[in-house]
């Protein structure tokens, strides 16, 4: 977990334009509240923000407000590296995808 709350704060240092939202979603996430945070990255993600579509891609992995669902997560996670994301090819090299 802590990791991934390091991650998440490296991507809010590193992102230039950071939307109030994708903020909240990070803040619920950390909290541990995945329903908001849920709610704050898929209309994100949806939109194509690479980032989101990460996240969203780890709390399908790990069950985290939604039901565990491998496919959901390596499908956010291709999203996200067809736009050049190296987060999220990482994210799938240790699912055994590219």
């Amino acid at each position: 977990m802590r990791l991934l709350n390091i991650v998440i704060i490296a991507i809010l240092l590193i992102s230039t334009a950071v939307f109030a939202d994708f903020k909240a979603g990070v803040s619920a996430y950390k909290a541990g509240d995945y329903k908001t945070a849920y709610d704050e990255f898929l209309p994100l993600a949806e939109n194509g923000n690479a980032k989101a579509q990460t996240i969203l891609g780890i709390m399908y992995k790990k069950g985290q407000d939604v039901e565990q669902d491998y496919s959901k997560a390596i499908e956010f996670y291709k999203k996200a590296a067809s736009q050049g994301y190296e987060l999220a090819k990482y994210r799938l090299s240790e699912l055994g995808e590219s």
